[in-house]
């Protein structure tokens, strides 16, 4: 830094605080402007890209509002710095601080007075209200808590390690509980529910998840903040079984979430207990993770990998790349074959989405992560389910599909994507109306959890597989109205509109796949080396016009 120059300091410990070198305060108003210097504080060379900050900041809004609202946040910010402005750097992609202009504040959790700082001391109060970047926020604080006293303090820009090691330390805890009262059968089919959440539960996530008879339930032994429990009660008459199932946070002794169902019969498994099940484990894991700021070293794999799963389903390339790395900062901290079997799936979506030209190691890398995955944790039935999905995407292998489907169903009835890979191994091995019927049930289980818009591509590819035009069609529009970003249901259904004479609704298709892959035409379709294999299955190309779009 020049003598005399005006210098900025950006404070990350206690309120982010912006200070020229002559002692004002240049630190913005706006929420989301604090946000962005908060992001660049802690990037890598004080830098990030402008998709990363707006996928932070405004995940709800779509590319055009998040661009325009970032260009507003940009704007207050220099408005702010006054002489300064120029230490804001943005062009095009990217978005950054100057490293030799602006210093970045930072100390270890133990503090100069000897007391160790919280770790929400790190950006304290800073509330942006965007659900990526309390994920983000929640992960730093993770981070920062365990920082060694050895890393630098304050002075200079300090580099941060990318893997921090946590302790798994205490875990968070959910109490099942059933009445003790009623008919012997109707507790078993209070038991069979709490088992088949516990086990959603407990395949995605950490927690230690204890069964509890309501006779024992007062007092409950002491244990970690936001503890969570589950009533389930069940009441048998002769035209079905009543099920009412309700989630509670112990802690403040609320309802956080419940739902009543009656089955036609006294069969409990059917497709709307199961999705009603699939959802309420979401929102455990939704509820674990609002606790996860202030008790870090239990949840900093569960909050690591929520991130990732957010951003994988971002469906960019640059938010498939911080996914991975935050599934493999989750494994470092628990290694569970859960995180490995993400990264396996999330190769898969490369494949798909993006076409790599190191199509080959990406493939391998997908097929190592599935086969140490399944080592680790070879009875959860969403490792095998992803496993499904790495045969069939990497390795064309449907039989070995099929296999690892069935495995994900008999391990846990109520995946999803357990059946949804069934269903698409079957059409491939010649049973496609059947692969078609459990496609649909897949769709039926996953209810509004975020696997929804692939299963609904599963199934429109099913359903093109089966010859059900009009069926692939709906289905194809539903996943692409959840996911716009996601290719496949385009490439479907830029073929299927026009086999229904819909040439418009097709070549609105093609330019939206045109703008990431400029070459795409029928010709492209055609091409077996395409990633749309269950469209050649289905012969349905050779019904197509002979001409480019």
């Amino acid at each position: 830094m020049t003598p005399g120059s005006v210098t900025l300091t950006l404070q990350t410990i206690g309120p982010l605080k912006v200070t020229a070198s002559d002692g004002s305060d240049r630190t913005p108003k706006g929420r989301k402007a604090r946000g962005l210097l908060a992001l660049l504080a802690l990037a890598p060379e004080l830098s990030r890209s402008r998709s990363w900050l707006q996928a932070k900041l405004w995940s709800d809004r779509g590319p055009v509002q998040g661009a325009g609202s970032l260009r507003q946040a940009l704007s207050e910010i220099r408005r702010t710095l006054g002489k300064a402005r120029p230490y804001l750097h943005s062009d095009k992609q990217t978005v950054a601080l100057d490293q030799t202009l602006v210093e970045v504040q930072r100390v270890t959790p133990q503090g100069p007075d000897g007391r160790r700082h919280s770790e929400d001391s790190l950006f304290e109060g800073l509330d942006v209200r965007d659900d990526e970047f309390e994920d983000w926020l929640r992960a730093e604080r993770a981070h920062f808590a365990t920082m060694p006293s050895s890393e630098p303090a304050s002075g200079g820009t300090s580099r941060r390690a990318i893997v921090p090691v946590l302790s798994r330390g205490e875990r968070q805890q959910l109490f099942l509980s059933s009445s003790t009262t009623g008919t012997p059968r109707e507790r078993i089919i209070g038991d069979t529910l709490n088992d088949l959440v516990a086990r959603s539960v407990a395949e995605l996530t950490t927690i230690e998840v204890i069964e509890l008879r309501l006779d024992q339930r007062d007092p409950l032994p002491q244990g970690p903040r936001g503890r969570l429990a589950i009533d389930t009660r069940v009441v048998e008459d002769p035209s079905g079984v009543n099920c009412r199932m309700m989630l509670t946070s112990i802690e403040h002794n609320e309802l956080l979430w419940s739902f009543n169902v009656k089955t036609r019969g006294a069969d409990i498994e059917e497709p709307t207990v199961f999705r009603h099940l699939n959802e309420l484990a979401q929102h455990v894991l939704r509820n674990i993770l609002t606790n996860a700021e202030e008790s870090h070293e239990k949840h900093a794999a569960i909050v690591l990998c929520r991130q990732a799963i957010r951003n994988l389903f971002g469906l960019t390339y640059e938010g498939l790349q911080i996914a991975d790395n935050l599934f493999a900062r989750a494994f470092d901290i628990e290694p569970r074959g859960i995180f490995l079997a993400w990264r396996a799936y999330l190769r898969t979506f490369l494949l798909m989405e993006f076409l790599p030209s190191n199509r080959q190691e990406v493939a391998e890398e997908a097929l190592a992560f599935m086969y140490r995955a399944l080592e680790l944790e070879p009875t959860n039935s969403y490792v095998a389910s992803f496993s499904a999905q790495v045969h069939s995407i990497v390795r064309k292998s449907h039989v070995a599909a099929f296999e690892m489907a069935e495995r994900s169903i008999q391990l846990n009835r109520a995946n999803p994507l357990g059946w949804a890979c069934l269903g698409i191994s079957e059409c491939h091995l010649g049973k496609a109306k059947l692969g078609f019927e459990h496609t649909l049930l897949a769709r039926e289980l996953v209810g509004s959890t975020p696997l929804r818009f692939q299963i609904s591509t599963l199934a429109c590819i099913a359903a093109t597989m089966a010859g059900e035009v009009d069926s692939s069609i709906y289905l194809g529009e539903a996943s692409h109205s959840l996911a716009p970003a996601f290719k496949p249901p385009m490439r479907f259904l830029s073929a299927l509109y026009l086999l229904r004479d819909q040439q418009g609704q097709s070549e609105a298709m093609v330019a939206k796949l045109k703008i990431t892959e400029p070459n795409f035409s029928y010709d492209v379709l055609r091409d077996k080396s395409y990633p749309a294999s269950s469209l050649h299955h289905s012969k349905l190309l050779e019904r197509l016009p002979h001409r480019q779009v």
